[in-house]
């Protein structure tokens, strides 16, 4: 049947009507509502029917050529809206075909009155060959013709196409082009993609603190939208392969979402989605879905996709609400640091209280502030949560879950976890460094420390992690350049400069300490941890009212800065300090002056350490006992303070032998703790155990690379020198006590430790 005469203007293509003249489209005479700027696109391809019309081209018509519009963003987005109307698909089209690096084809097959060729289908592209090569035609030879074709097909059918991504590749997500005019969706559908893309094992979302790098070296503020244009410079310079560009818009009462991912040096089409949503409420529904599919469209096995793919209402949240503060949140932590964030983490969790992440960040700011009380109980709620996120969420909940209650094993072992499914992921490499460290097993702690790096290079974090671990293991130089490394990428990182001004401290090294303490002084934070740092110097050094007043100053500053847990601590670092230096009068007091301003872990455990120091063994072994009980789980606390604490009072009745079986179970895990290493010491000297405590001693000082402030390291000096005048050998004895009198001498001339080493020094150096 012969189809009826168009009228004039008017294109059809297999259900549709293009009408040229009231700038319609209709699909079986019903109106497709089609926006301006798409329609023009696709009357300019129906118009070219079967001939390449470039990407600049469509530019020139439709824009001109003063474009100050994000063109290549706008065509997307015509393209697509073009495509979600017609029922097209990018990777199997019927209409549409995007030409790789030049532009687009439309393939239909066009019937009109207007000029513009009827286009030969393929069937009558081989059937003009056959006659041009002189054959006839007839049903036979037909027949031939389409069995080719169809064998062709299958054969073609089942080559596998190589992969888009392998699981090596990065993909940048940028922001979506928001055409609704709703500020809901600005910086949220990015942030739900990130999440949601990320739970993929396969997949690797470049992180938020990598593209505010790139940003800094790109000569752009750290909040500059990541658009398309911005995406691909940032890809291009640090050799990413691909990025996703989403958009949003209105369709009637509709909204269409959009996920494209293309080749960042080509901007070819990797893979393409869209997704209606009914409601505003569904968008997420609709974006998960998109999700989903681009996985499988970039590579990800199937197997992959149906382990690790929560739904992204239920990984994240289903209030856009509670998203769009999230979002902010997020970013504001990124920007201005963790107590910026804290308002906008809370207004999300009021507006969904099963909000998961919401919990797990909060309580992760929280742990970072040392305000350990509300880092367990947001990070309690979280764990509880956990079972809606994805797997990538599940674990860093679970991590820092163990984390916050102090489960060192548990902790670890989630960490492992994380980092053998998510093996492109910085964050567990960055904890298990710390942890190792921390138990003292340095060359585990910068296995993981460097890996992180290549993963992250931009990582303040990560290169203090692994001059860390370089310290612990007397490789100073190393240290030192790979925080000058670090200062390089975060030239304003106060964490960076309190290491390289240790570094220095530690290898003598004055000019470089004086230009780091310069450095630190331009911040607040670096201020305050510079006092921290100097207050236990003057203490090693025997200064104690030196460092009285530091911890003074740190004290007021902490108060200026909001921080009333953080000022409580100078108070009990002092009273460590006094307790140490033999003022028990003085520890005594500080102890329970910070004890009153607040009551943070870190601080009951520095209280009840000075006091234990300063023989009140009862109210040292009632706060430590009391604060097991209220973390069952802590592992420091049971197996190093509660030893340690025991053991000192086991010392000062005169009993160094139970002393010695009591601290057993610390060995495990304070060979990077001067404290309870020192109280281990001591017990071997106090039993005569000479050749024990000259190694326990040397052990102490050998962590002064790590820790060249502490007073630990000058008061294991002076037992050095004990231990080798037990053992007879007066030569290294005399050496020791030298090196501990030259630290100490400009100390305070009225501490007691100063006067009694004095006077054995004097009578070891006197005549035999």
């Amino acid at each position: 049947m012969t189809a009826p005469p168009l009228p004039a203007k008017t294109l059809r293509f297999g259900a549709f009507e293009l009408d040229l003249e009231t700038q319609q489209l209709r699909k079986a005479g019903a109106l497709v509502r089609l926006q301006p700027q798409p329609f023009k696109v696709l009357t300019v391809l129906v118009r070219r029917a079967g001939q390449v019309v470039g990407r600049e081209d469509l530019r020139r018509e439709l824009w001109g050529d003063e474009t100050f519009v994000d063109f290549e963003q706008g065509l997307n987005f015509c393209i697509r809206q073009i495509r979600v109307m017609l029922g097209d698909e990018a990777q199997a089209p019927r209409y549409i075909e995007t030409i790789p690096r030049r532009g687009y084809r439309f393939i239909a097959q066009v019937d009109g009155i207007d000029g513009v060729p009827r286009r030969e289908t393929k069937g009558e592209t081989a059937r003009s060959w056959f006659l041009k090569r002189g054959g006839k035609w007839t049903l036979a030879t037909a027949s031939v013709v389409v069995a080719v074709a169809l064998i062709a097909a299958a054969t073609l059918g089942h080559i596998r196409r190589p992969a888009p991504l392998t699981a090596k590749d990065y993909l940048l997500v940028t922001e979506f082009v928001n055409n609704t005019g709703d500020p809901i969706f600005d910086g949220t559908l990015r942030k739900a993609v990130s999440v949601d893309l990320g739970q993929s094992p396969y997949l690797n979302i470049v992180s938020d603190e990598r593209i505010k790098e790139s940003l800094g070296f790109m000569g752009k503020p750290p909040d500059t939208r990541i658009t398309s244009e911005i995406g691909r410079e940032i890809c291009r310079r640090n050799g990413i392969k691909a990025m996703v560009t989403g958009s949003i818009s209105t369709l009637g009462n509709q909204y269409v979402v959009t996920l494209e991912a293309e080749d960042a040096n080509s901007a070819d089409t990797l893979a393409e989605e869209q997704a209606q949503a009914p409601s505003e409420q569904q968008v997420l529904n609709a974006l998960g879905k998109c999700n989903e599919k681009l996985r499988r469209k970039l590579g990800e096995a199937l197997a992959s996709i149906q382990q690790f793919n929560k739904p992204l209402e239920q990984a994240t949240t289903p209030s856009l609400e509670a998203l769009q503060a999230y979002t902010l949140g997020f970013e504001k932590r990124q920007r201005e640091g963790d107590l910026a964030s804290i308002p906008f983490f809370e207004r999300a969790i009021q507006l969904d209280p099963n909000f998961a992440l919401a919990y797990a960040h909060l309580g992760v700011v929280y742990s970072n502030n040392e305000q350990w009380g509300l880092a367990e109980e947001y990070e309690k709620k979280a764990l509880a949560l956990s079972d809606r996120v994805s797997e990538r969420e599940r674990l860093y909940i679970t991590a820092h879950y163990y984390n916050t209650i102090g489960d060192k094993e548990k902790e670890i072992q989630s960490y492992e976890l994380y980092g053998r499914l998510y093996p492109q992921d910085a964050i567990p490499q960055d904890d298990l460094s710390f942890d190792y460290t921390v138990l003292g097993q340095f060359g585990k702690g910068l296995d993981h420390a460097l890996l992180g790096l290549s993963l992250a290079p931009a990582s303040p974090t990560m290169h203090s992690q692994a001059a860390h671990a370089y310290a612990g293991l007397v490789r100073l130089e190393e240290a030192k350049a790979i925080v000058r490394e670090g200062l390089n990428r975060a030239p304003d990182s106060w964490l960076l400069d309190l290491d390289l001004s240790n570094i220095a401290l530690a290898q003598g090294d004055k000019t470089t300490r004086d230009q780091a303490d310069a450095a630190l002084k331009r911040s607040p934070e670096g201020t305050l941890n510079l006092l921290y740092r100097d207050a236990a110097l003057a203490a090693s050094h025997g200064q104690l009212r030196e460092a009285e007043e530091l911890y003074s100053q740190a004290k007021g500053l902490a108060l200026k800065l909001g921080l009333k847990d953080n000022a409580a601590y100078a108070v009990a670092l002092q009273a460590v300090s006094e307790a140490y230096l033999q003022h028990p009068s003085l520890a005594r007091t500080s102890a329970k002056t910070a004890l009153s301003m607040s009551q943070m872990m870190d601080l009951i455990v520095s209280a009840a350490w000075a006091l234990a120091l300063a023989g009140d063994d009862r109210q040292a072994s009632t706060l430590i006992s009391d604060l097991a009980k209220r973390r069952p789980d802590d592992t420091m606390i049971h197996f190093v303070w509660v030893p340690s604490i025991e053991a000192l009072a086991t010392l000062h009745r005169g009993d160094p032998e139970p002393a010695l079986e009591v601290m057993g179970p610390a060995a495990q895990y304070d060979r990077a703790m001067l404290d309870p290493r020192l109280v281990r010491a001591n017990a071997y000297l106090q039993a005569k155990r000479a050749a024990e405590a000259i190694q326990e001693f040397q052990r102490v000082l050998a962590l002064k690379s790590s820790f060249p402030s502490d007073p630990t390291c000058s008061l294991a000096q002076l037992g050095l020198a004990r231990a080798y005048d037990l053992a007879g050998d007066r030569d290294k004895s005399l050496a020791a006590y030298q090196d501990f009198l030259a630290l100490w001498k400009n100390a305070d001339p009225d501490i007691p430790i100063l006067k009694q080493a004095k006077v054995d020094y004097a009578k070891l150096n006197g005549p035999r």
